[in-house]
């Protein structure tokens, strides 16, 4: 997927309110531009802060331009859509959701055409 995504000529950016430090994996710093989390940007996606985050990291991107991928229907679905982003559910269950798209699994995203 990151591959996928560089080729695309994207910016990644990986955004959690986990505790885990993605820094320092090597694999991951090949591809993303910024990673975004309480401990490196002291803001969260629950309250949105993290999606400002990125827009103030990246002024020239609009956030129409943005999509989030995530399985999180309030902080990642909800609070992205509401900074203006797009976004796309991972839903294994018939989850309703107000994203933009929903499939079921990571895999299914990548096999079609959403980057």
């Amino acid at each position: 997927l990151f591959r996928q995504v560089k080729q695309h000529g994207c910016l990644l950016v990986v955004i959690t309110d986990g505790t885990a430090d993605f820094t320092n994996i090597p694999y991951l710093n090949q591809y993303v531009d910024l990673f975004v989390s309480p401990q490196t940007c002291n803001v969260t996606k629950v309250n949105g802060e993290a999606y400002s985050a990125v827009m103030k990291a990246y002024p020239s991107i609009p956030a129409s331009s943005c999509v989030m991928i995530g399985d999180n229907p309030i902080s990642d679905i909800l609070r992205a859509r509401e900074k203006g982003w797009k976004t796309i559910y991972i839903a294994p269950s018939s989850d309703e959701s107000a994203a933009d798209w929903t499939v079921p699994s990571v895999s299914e995203l990548l096999s079609n055409s959403f980057v």
